[in-house]
């Protein structure tokens, strides 16, 4: 039976690859078989994983940087600029200011770890600054899961089965088989990630001589 693009279903496919028993549909909290609380331990650091391995369309975000805040605001020597780190986004790809760019040019930050506030920062050399970033909150609702990429979707199913495979089958060797599988889909999830952002030129096919008749 095909599985839907939710966490249930992916999850489900996931034990699939490595021939265990679904999830029962009742046990919406994974826990009532050795399946269910296998995948329950590892199912987030997976999530993650694939949703930050690329700058997925599905999940890209670009947000303005907020001013760092307090009595007494976190500094970085050698960097002018200080932000709070955008807490809802947590993988940054990229700090830019020019906002009327489709791909602005990025410029130089760094991300620090502040000792008195006990937060994350970006600090950087410009003022109004914004990021393109990863929202990590997608793929934590059953509406969220249907913005996945079915091949990211896959990548994310061999990611689960990879790190299940020891304990519920035993066998190393299918773990190393979920590995490989994960590699594949996630390559071919990364071309076409970058196929769905990719214009063509129209003169692409044409000679210069046909271009220059217009």
């Amino acid at each position: 039976m095909p599985q839907p693009l939710t966490k249930a279903g992916i999850a489900n496919m996931a034990l699939s690859l490595i021939g265990q028993k679904p999830i029962p549909a009742t046990d919406t909290t994974w826990v009532t078989t050795k399946e269910a609380t296998q995948v329950a331990a590892i199912w987030e650091m997976a999530r993650l994983t694939t949703l930050t391995a690329v700058n997925w369309r599905f999940a890209r975000t670009r947000i303005p940087l907020v001013a760092a805040s307090g009595a007494t605001p976190e500094t970085f020597t050698g960097w002018s600029y200080v932000y709070d780190y955008p807490a809802s986004n947590h993988y940054v790809w990229k700090v830019f200011t020019d906002t009327s760019a489709p791909n602005p040019e990025p410029v130089e930050y760094i991300k620090f770890f502040g000792p008195v506030t006990e937060k994350l920062y970006l600090a950087t050399q410009l003022d109004a600054c914004y990021v393109e970033a990863t929202n990590t909150s997608v793929g934590t609702t059953i509406d969220h899961y249907l913005l996945y990429d079915a091949l990211a979707a896959m990548a994310l199913a061999c990611q689960v089965s990879a790190l299940v495979a020891v304990p519920l089958t035993g066998k190393t060797s299918e773990m190393e088989r979920m590995l490989k599988l994960y590699s594949t889909y996630i390559d071919r999830a990364i071309l076409q990630n970058a196929k769905e952002q990719k214009v063509d030129s129209v003169q692409k096919e044409e000679s210069s001589l046909l271009s220059a008749r217009g």
